[in-house]
């Protein structure tokens, strides 16, 4: 029972540490994309990097963080942009691409 204890507290322990390690992540991202007005040109036209916070929180993602899907760079360089492609996201990486191109992404030639 006392082996069972501990497995139980270091588990718990490990859920509480890793939800409040995402959540700072995201929290430190929001600082900067929070701003309506954050963009970048990309191929001549002007993109939005704006990320709305609360939308975001009720997703299907907000369990994750940013670095989580944007891969391939260090977020802590600014800009990000030295990174390379950082804004392709793979979705393949978590999601079966054979059946995102049968959902409503797929269909509507959405784009990750």
């Amino acid at each position: 029972m006392n082996s069972f204890r501990r497995l139980f507290s270091l588990a718990i322990f490990l859920i509480i540490f890793f939800h409040l390690n995402i959540f700072s992540q995201t929290e430190e991202c929001l600082i900067c994309h929070s701003d309506e007005e954050l963009t970048l040109e990309r191929n001549g036209k002007e993109v939005s990097l704006f990320i709305h916070s609360e939308k975001f929180s009720e997703s299907v993602h907000a369990g994750l963080g940013c670095t989580d899907c944007h891969e391939d760079f260090d977020p802590e360089e600014m800009p990000h942009r030295e990174g390379e492609k950082i804004y392709k996201v793979e979705c393949s990486n978590c999601h079966d691409t054979e059946a995102f191109k049968e959902s409503i992404h797929g269909i509507r030639n959405l784009d990750c």
